[in-house]
């Protein structure tokens, strides 16, 4: 093995190109903690994965794009945890409140997710997750959907309602600070009957 190979990769070539694109996408997270989303540049993901810029190319077309699926990678990992935080809990409408407060707990504190809510952060450059964003919503609010299959017309709309309350409640500062026991007992009298359950 060349010095150069040894030295790609931190020495450990990947298993595979979904171990490869796994371990760029890890690096793009650590940058992105660090540098913020704007700051972060390619050859900046390269140097802290260990490999070349056109190593990375050969597995993402540019920055934007490494970035975005770093960042769905993370938020298909949190409904997959999401799903399971919510699978013993039977009203649908006590599934949507804890949905969200799992989703606020999880979100900002998640090194794959929390920079897109860093009030730097353009959100024109994270215009591209919007479409993919809102399937992942759907997705996490599927299981309200599966209990009720008589909203499966209002899909959409839920998984809507659900990540503009998510969006407001992060970047709004309320009047007053809540306790979790508070947010729950308002996300009971507010976000349920807004999503008519």
């Amino acid at each position: 093995m060349s010095e150069t190979r040894a030295r790609a990769w931190a020495g450990e070539p990947p298993r595979g190109e979904d171990d490869a694109r796994r371990r760029l996408m890890a690096a793009a997270v650590r940058c992105v903690q660090r540098l913020g989303v704007e700051r972060t540049r390619l050859a900046d993901v390269a140097a802290e994965a260990g490999v070349t810029r056109p190593t990375l190319y050969a597995y993402f077309s540019n920055r934007d794009d490494i970035l975005r699926a770093a960042m769905l990678s993370a938020a298909d990992d949190l409904v997959d945890r999401l799903q399971r935080h919510v699978r013993n809990v039977d009203a649908p409408a006590e599934m949507a409140v804890e949905i969200l407060l799992f989703c606020l707990r999880e979100v900002t504190s998640h090194p794959g997710l929390a920079p897109l809510l860093a009030p730097t952060t353009n959100l024109e450059s994270a215009a591209p997750l919007v479409p993919r964003g809102l399937e992942v919503a759907k997705r996490a609010v599927r299981p309200i959907v599966d209990r009720r299959p008589d909203l499966v017309g209002e899909w959409d709309e839920i998984a809507e309602v659900m990540v503009r309350t998510f969006l407001s409640l992060v970047t709004v500062k309320g009047p007053k600070r809540r306790t979790q026991s508070q947010l729950r007992a308002f996300l009971r009298r507010r976000l349920v009957p807004a999503l008519g359950l």
